[in-house]
């Protein structure tokens, strides 16, 4: 299964559905050529959405403070404020 195949079953993004992959399946449940995922990788992600553990699910924010601007207008330089959680 392709992880978009899978996120629409369980209402995610594919981007969530990779992140679970890489943290929860081995070399063996991932065709890299083909970004297939095996029967055996679907089965661990599974679980792992079962246990409900959304860590890898939930972004993480920090205070900054921001330095100056870059060229590109999606980016700045900045001090961090406070440590991340």
């Amino acid at each position: 299964m392709k992880a978009k195949e899978i996120a629409e079953i369980y209402g995610l993004t594919p981007l969530q559905v990779g992140k679970i992959r890489k943290k929860v399946c081995n070399e063996e449940d991932y065709l890299e050529k083909t970004r297939h995922i095996l029967p055996s990788g679907v089965k661990k992600i599974k679980e792992y959405l079962n246990k409900k553990d959304s860590d890898a699910l939930t972004p993480r924010f920090v205070r900054v403070q921001v330095i100056d601007s870059t060229p590109n207008p999606m980016f700045f330089n900045c001090k961090l404020l406070e440590k991340p959680i």
